[in-house]
């Protein structure tokens, strides 16, 4: 299984072409971390590699301009 499962991903990153520059995730459950990395080695490495999990507001500020995020959340927007 482990097998077609790298095969499927590998076809996939082939033909449908990255178009993320990062992915922030923020304030996620504990266990979204854990099941991210049972994942992480059947994503292409340079997709992975732009997963970035973020653990409050302050660290998403050093990521993206406070005047981009709600004041809701701690921005100017």
């Amino acid at each position: 299984m482990t097998l077609c499962s790298k095969r499927i991903s590998s076809l996939a990153g082939a033909n449908y072409p990255d178009t993320v520059h990062r992915l922030l995730v923020l304030n996620t459950p504990r266990f979204f971390g854990f099941i991210f990395r049972l994942v992480r080695p059947f994503i292409d490495p340079v997709t992975a590699a732009k997963v970035v999990m973020l653990g409050s507001v302050e660290e998403l500020f050093e990521h993206v301009p406070r005047a981009a995020i709600p004041k809701a959340m701690g921005g100017s927007c």
